[in-house]
């Protein structure tokens, strides 16, 4: 997940989408506050440089988990490097925040 920051608009392409009109983040404590008021209980959070190794083998397209078949998100993603790298831009200048975070039904 990706949220908000105060560093100006995002830089496009990005993973989620080409443009603005398929953007809409918000800064991570709000997306805890709008998961966790939907009926949700947070598990896992882990915001900003917390995120780095996941992000980092994510960027390469190969799984977090080491497995290393030729399986990645750069299969599913079209423009993928295009992409990872709006990602970096955006994160490298403030003007995003990742979050990785897992949730489960209360």
């Amino acid at each position: 997940m990706d949220t908000a920051r105060s560093g100006g608009p995002v830089h496009f392409p990005v993973p989620w989408g080409d443009g603005p009109r398929e953007s809409f983040l918000v800064a991570g404590e709000q997306l805890r506050a709008i998961t966790e008021a939907a009926g949700f209980a947070s598990l896992l959070w882990h915001q900003g440089e917390d995120t780095l190794p996941s992000i980092a083998s994510a960027a390469r397209g190969v799984p977090a988990l080491g497995d290393d078949h030729g399986l990645g998100l750069h299969l599913l993603m079209p423009d993928f490097e295009a992409r990872m790298a709006g990602l970096a831009r955006n994160v490298g200048e403030q003007r995003i925040e990742l979050v990785q975070a897992v949730f489960i039904a209360r």
